[in-house]
């Protein structure tokens, strides 16, 4: 398992608030910790009103938590983040236009493309931090705007990716292939090894080698190398030659 920390905000108030633990009886007191521990908000609201819960998280702690929800939805309600995040994903469905064919060929594309973008997701906080394979806290270095250089991802390993996926990466998605670089090289500056992907925050190996440098091949080879191809030569040759 891995820790999820949040913080939340409310557009007002509740009327009524109970703390409780599941399948226990409601708790009495002002503050209740542990596995299970609930609260249930009571409203009392007008036929039109709506109440809002806006939600921030982090993989590191509930203050990183706070941070990202005011670097990225401060001050924006319900219908402002649906606004922004429909303009995310026209941007980065955009970036292939298809024409001809059927309407329903082209739904099921951009279906496709919609699931092939979703398939790896940010682990690094707003500030750079993120959670190493061993349990602490890791920090990514900034780069010259004084932002993380790069997001962590924590999704998903990528057996058999470099026959379709970096290939659509390489056309279309040039910035995110050269960021999931990195974002490797930073599991083997951690764990001392190139790794199929992170699960629950942890380095893992599941066939006993990995893909990563046949991957790391094909970015420099099709011109993308804003990483550290040293070091990416030093682990794909480590992971090949050095594992006993």
């Amino acid at each position: 398992t891995v820790g999820v920390y949040f913080y939340a905000e409310l557009s007002r108030g509740a009327d009524s608030w109970q703390l409780y633990r599941r399948g226990e009886t409601p708790f009495a007191g002002d503050e209740l910790r542990g596995v299970g521990a609930g609260v249930a908000l009571r409203y009392r609201t007008s036929a039109d009103e709506r109440i809002e819960l806006r939600i921030g998280l982090s993989y590191t702690s509930v203050e990183n938590a706070r941070a990202n929800l005011r670097a990225e939805a401060d001050g924006l309600d319900f219908d402002d983040v649906r606004r922004r995040t429909a303009a995310k994903w026209d941007e980065g469905l955009g970036r292939i236009a298809v024409e001809g064919g059927s309407e329903a060929a082209r739904i099921k594309f951009y279906t496709g493309l919609y699931h092939a973008l979703l398939g790896r997701g940010v682990a690094s906080d707003v500030d750079g931090s993120y959670p190493r394979h061993d349990g602490t806290v890791g920090r990514i270095p900034a780069g010259e705007d004084g932002r993380p250089a790069f997001c962590l991802y924590n999704t998903d390993a990528v057996w058999g990716a470099y026959w379709n996926l970096t290939l659509l990466w390489a056309l279309a998605y040039p910035d995110y292939y050269n960021d999931f670089i990195r974002s490797q090289l930073l599991v083997y500056d951690d764990a001392g090894w190139l790794g199929d992907g992170l699960a629950c925050s942890k380095y893992v190996s599941g066939v006993g080698t990995n893909m990563v440098s046949v991957v790391m091949a094909g970015a420099y080879q099709c011109g993308i190398r804003d990483f550290d191809v040293e070091k990416a030569y030093e682990a794909a040759l480590k992971n090949e030659l050095a594992w006993e």
